[in-house]
């Protein structure tokens, strides 16, 4: 009997009824159990063909709709037993899947193919470029949505692959694939697994001949002596320069854009600010023009991060909002989060409260669902950094233990970001006994410096910190010596962001050994420096000192007028909180108080 008599029957006893003849033929079963039912009555090669039969009419009638329909397609001609044709749609569907960032999708149809590619009997060349691409494709796939075990995994199914085969083009993907997920920073990370991977493949790359392969070796080795202890930053910046060479002779467009991307570590790192903005300017343009939102949105948040560095503090406003859009339109909240990584020190450098802590609670919601390490121990440690500014010292240190908590469970190699926030909390407190015994375990801030410079907020963090527990523990010279040290390297590098603070511990310092010229000058750099960032937060602090220094050599009429513009910054700061809670709590610091009391007087 035949399948269209089939049909008829089951039509005419009531069990299915026809729903539609175009675009495809359809029928309406009662039951699940009778579609099953009728289903498996037919004879596999009647199956085969109608399955066929439906994915060629949908070619035919779709032709401008193929990536659209590419899994039915796919599913059609797996059924039909066209195994290189499934393929192919399967394929289709897994790119689409990834370029609307769909990527759990493309994981799913990628892995349909792989199934189907295996089964396949192809030449040996054709079946490598295929197995190259889908496994690099899955594996980009599962990476991005943080499933890095599984990549590893999908990585080392490549390997066992490339071994069956002999091919030595796989062995070189697959020894990469893991190479660059143990390179980054995720929860999988091991920087010298990761090197011992990289140096292998260095050497496959080379006697295969393949430069491109030689590229990013260069350029993921570059990456993972980042997070190597000792590790030589003239060597990490060989590593990129290498690379960046070889993929401007050989025009590689992406592998040229990444590693642009992550020069900027090592520039930053070496305190070369203004070159590490300028090779994202190059790489933004690059990211653009090779369509890819994600790290064109990633690119924008460290030109925003660049140019808070720099002191450009509207510049990285805007670069962080147009970063945050385009997270937005794309549904991608990673990209959302990591937006407001650094901005709010912005905004809470302007006395903008409210601004500072709306886009840090926002990065929290945003990124602690997703475990977004920049969210969980930066953000998260610098709103305890507000909350201590305005008097909620208490709160201050419950999100900024809570960070360092998730630093040391996640990335310690992060851990001294929020530790230093946690130690310079305890001095607002007054207790320096805690203070130092946070720091205890701490490297000197050169340390830092030299292994993540361009991470600036913690290595300074560290410095100030110290330097704070100096000055609090009447160690005044230590204190002095040290702060003129930072400032001294914060001005040689062209850093603007917390220069200020490096002066005005200088000289409260100086004030403190009775050095009052030396103070004064120290002070007014302190001042200019602030001034340049309309940096509200620390001028009305520096002004203070100021008053002070001029009460103390009798010019009590500029002592006073310094006093009366500190207090119209911390006016202008109590009215920007947001909340009347912190308002109080911050017009309750004993420091405010004295201020807005001498002006009263």
């Amino acid at each position: 009997m035949t399948t269209t008599r089939r049909l008829t029957y089951l039509e005419a006893g009531g069990l299915i009824r026809l729903v539609q003849q175009r675009p495809e033929v359809e029928y309406l079963f009662r039951h699940a159990l009778i579609q099953d039912a009728a289903y498996e009555v037919m004879l596999q090669t009647d199956r085969k063909r109608l399955h066929l039969a439906a994915g060629e009419t949908l070619e035919r009638l779709y032709p401008d709709r193929l990536d659209e329909l590419a899994p039915q397609l796919g599913r059609h001609f797996a059924a039909a037993g066209a195994h290189r044709r499934a393929g192919e749609y399967f394929v289709r569907a897994g790119d689409r899947a990834m370029a609307i960032y769909a990527n759990a999708e493309a994981v799913h149809h990628y892995s349909q193919a792989l199934a189907l590619v295996r089964d396949e009997s192809l030449e040996p060349a054709e079946a490598a470029a295929l197995l190259l691409r889908l496994y690099n494709q899955r594996g980009r796939a599962l990476e991005l949505l943080s499933e890095y075990e599984k990549a590893l995994d999908n990585y080392r199914e490549l390997e066992a692959i490339a071994g069956k085969l002999s091919c030595r083009e796989l062995e070189l993907a697959a020894l990469m694939g893991r190479a660059t997920i143990r390179a980054t920073v995720n929860r999988v990370h091991d920087p010298l697994r990761g090197k011992a991977l990289l140096e292998k493949a260095h050497s496959l790359a080379h006697e295969l001949g393949d430069r491109a392969a030689e590229a990013r070796v260069l350029w993921n080795l570059m990456l993972v002596n980042t997070f190597i202890p000792g590790s030589s930053l003239a060597e990490r910046i060989a590593y990129g320069e290498q690379a960046l060479a070889i993929t401007r002779e050989l025009n590689l467009r992406e592998l040229m854009a990444f590693t642009l991307h992550d020069l900027w570590y090592a520039y930053a790192s070496n305190n070369q600010w203004q070159t590490a903005h300028d090779i994202l300017v190059e790489g933004r343009e690059l990211w653009r023009e090779l369509g890819n939102q994600p790290l064109f949105s990633e690119n924008l948040s460290r030109t925003s991060v660049t140019y808070l560095i720099l002191g450009e503090y509207d510049q990285a406003i805007a670069a962080a909002e147009e970063s945050y859009r385009i997270g937005e339109a794309s549904n991608n909240v990673d990209a959302q989060a990591n937006s407001h990584m650094m901005v709010g020190l912005a905004y809470l450098d302007r006395g903008e409260i409210d601004q500072a802590m709306a886009v840090m609670e926002n990065g929290l919601v945003l990124g602690e669902p997703t475990g977004n390490l920049s969210i969980l121990l930066f953000v998260r440690a610098d709103l305890g950094w507000v909350y201590g500014l305005l008097g909620a010292v208490e709160r201050g240190l419950a999100l900024a233990r809570a960070a360092a908590q998730a630093a040391q469970e996640k990335a310690p190699l992060l851990r001294p970001w929020p530790l230093a926030t946690v130690a310079r909390l305890y001095v607002l407190q007054g207790d320096v006994d805690q203070a130092t015994a946070v720091l205890d375990g701490l490297e000197d801030y050169h340390h830092y410096k030299e292994q993540l410079g361009f991470l600036l907020p913690m290595w300074v963090g560290v410095a100030l910190a110290r330097g704070e527990i100096a000055l609090a523990s009447g160690e005044h010279e230590k204190a002095a010596a040290l702060a003129a040290g930072l400032a001294t390297e914060l001005v040689s590098a062209g850093v603007y962001a917390l220069r200020p603070d490096a002066f005005y511990l200088q000289g409260k310092a100086l004030l403190a050994l009775g050095q009052w010229e030396e103070a004064r000058q120290v002070l007014g750099q302190a001042r200019a420096a602030a001034e340049v960032l309309v940096s509200r937060r620390t001028l009305w602090l520096i002004l203070a000192a100021l008053s002070q220094l001029e009460r103390r050599q009798g010019n009590l009429a500029a002592a006073e007028a310094l006093l009366r513009e500190a207090a119209g910054y911390i006016h202008f700061i109590a009215n920007h909180t947001g909340r009347p809670d912190l308002r109080a709590s911050f017009l309750e610091r004993p420091e405010v108080r004295a201020v807005l009391a001498g002006v009263e007087v």
